[in-house]
């Protein structure tokens, strides 16, 4: 592999174009109709996980995670601090380089510093897997905007977290703090 030479910082308020660029590049522009774009409608990124990879101070990729609902079946209780992840974006001339790689690493590190539980994305299982994200882990949570379930997956940051959990993935309720961390 390449050596991967970028720093990673905060998001910044100049970056935020930029940023939007870079997801244009990657996803297209139709983006905002997938259903992980659904479940952050009307939400805020959690700012100390919003993660910028610059060379040469230009923006080579981007990570964000926000909070997520679960609406569980009776008897189940969520885990505080559930996340969802995404998007992560790599300049399409910069990718294999480990700069994903090195985005997820420290995305999920500093989670879990701030005592979140999981992360949950929608995503490539066959990419997301390296990183130690899999379905088994969400298999009794639905996320029902998502056509294929299989590329709805988990990570847990607390072990145990996901395991046992049965019912939806929702928005973050705006109205509730069940799912703030302690």
């Amino acid at each position: 592999g390449v050596e991967f030479n970028s720093k990673i910082d905060y998001h910044t308020h100049n970056d935020h174009k930029k940023i939007e660029h870079l997801l244009d590049l990657s996803f297209g522009t139709g983006r905002k109709g997938k259903s992980a774009y659904a479940l952050r409608k009307g939400q805020v990124a959690v700012p100390e996980l919003a993660l910028a990879a610059k060379q040469n101070d230009e923006l080579v990729g981007s990570i964000q995670f926000w909070p997520l609902g679960l609406s569980l079946t009776e008897g189940a209780v969520a885990p505080p601090g559930v996340l969802l992840l995404g998007p992560l974006a790599v300049h399409p001339e910069q990718q294999n380089m480990g700069i994903g790689q090195a985005l997820i690493d420290e995305g999920l590190q500093r989670a879990s510093a701030l005592n979140y539980a999981a992360a949950i994305l929608v995503g490539d299982p066959a990419y997301y897997c390296k990183f130690g994200f899999d379905h088994k882990c969400v298999a009794g949570l639905t996320l029902a905007a998502e056509a294929d379930q299989k590329r709805v997956q988990g990570r847990e940051l607390t072990p145990g977290s996901l395991s046992e959990l049965r019912g939806e993935i929702i928005s973050f309720p705006e109205d509730s703090d069940q799912n703030l961390k302690k």
